[in-house]
């Protein structure tokens, strides 16, 4: 790990920020989450963790698209989508795998996968 970090701050998704409050996080505890808050944790994650420079993140509330929140864009940015005809975002809103070129033999692949599975909490198939 190379970064991790959160913050709180007093507002719904859209309400705009007060009272912020950064904190350092860490890894395996669990994000505040209080009604009437949003909240995020981002970590970082080093290349030798993962193969390459990756970044997680948790947002409080878990609402998709401009329902949700995005701290480090800001509480606001929801409001943009409201007069959109129920377009919830402009961006993907999820993703269903994720592809990592892994140079040498099938075994390391299989092994960087097994890595990935572990850190993520996601079992590997194969």
């Amino acid at each position: 790990v190379v970064f991790a970090s959160g913050s709180i701050v007093q507002g719904s998704p859209g309400e705009g920020i007060r009272n912020e409050k950064f904190v350092q996080y860490e890894l395996g505890t669990s994000l505040p989450k209080e009604p009437g808050t949003t909240a995020n944790a981002l970590v970082q994650w080093h290349p030798k963790d993962f193969g390459t420079l990756m970044e997680t993140e948790e947002a409080w509330p878990p609402n998709s698209g401009a329902k949700g929140a995005w701290l480090p864009a800001g509480n606001r940015w929801q409001r943009r989508y409201e007069s959109l005809a129920g377009r919830v975002s402009s961006v993907c809103e999820e993703f269903a795998a994720v592809e990592v070129a892994v140079p040498g033999a099938d075994a390391d692949a299989a092994a960087m996968a097994r890595k990935w599975g572990k850190a993520l909490l996601c079992p590997v198939s194969r």
